[in-house]
């Protein structure tokens, strides 16, 4: 099967996957946990991740899958992951890749030693290797690598964050919570 109709295929199957519907059985520690603490982890973990470095998107996104797979049952878990992780790896390798193409032209800058300056490999005392991977015109660097990171993470963090307070929370108990956590915002009007 070609790589175009798998791709197309994973992704019309991924809506095939219960993310979104509440889980009565079996009951979890995550069912227990009022609607507005869910709420607000979700919406404080999205807001931290967005501006933190990458360890720290990083980690939140283990902290999701984490809670996803001690909190969730197995074949549901799973097959939440199992498609993310399709998604999440094509994001990957889109971003590492196609975010630092190579220039046609090369450089027209003047070395470093003509200037009098030091090569940034002496000041770093080991060699410093920006560009990771080349691949004809695409290359990986340190700077697509980190941006594909985060990408991953925050989507990570967003759809299975969200899927996880959707799937131990009913439509009354997040509806109920977001009109308590509103309320302060009626006095402005």
């Amino acid at each position: 099967m070609p790589v175009a109709q798998r791709a197309t295929q994973l992704l019309l199957q991924s809506s095939q996957t219960p993310t979104w519907g509440y889980l009565q059985e079996p009951r979890t520690p995550l069912h227990y946990v009022d609607a507005r603490i869910k709420q607000l982890w979700l919406v404080t973990l999205l807001a931290l991740s967005a501006r933190a470095p990458v360890p720290f998107k990083v980690l939140a996104g283990g902290v999701v899958v984490g809670a996803s797979v001690a909190c969730l049952p197995r074949r549901l878990w799973k097959a939440q992951l199992s498609q993310l992780s399709w998604i999440c790896a094509l994001l990957f390798l889109s971003f590492a890749l196609a975010s630092e193409v190579s220039p046609v032209l090369t450089d027209r800058g003047l070395p470093p030693s003509v200037d009098g300056l030091p090569a940034a490999s002496e000041v770093a005392g080991e060699a410093y290797r920006y560009v990771l991977v080349k691949l004809g015109p695409f290359a990986a660097t340190q700077r697509s690598v980190r941006l594909a990171t985060s990408s991953v993470a925050l989507t990570l963090v967003s759809l299975q964050g969200a899927s996880l307070v959707l799937v131990t929370s009913t439509a009354e108990e997040l509806g109920a919570g977001v009109r308590s956590l509103l309320r302060p915002l009626g006095a402005l009007g």
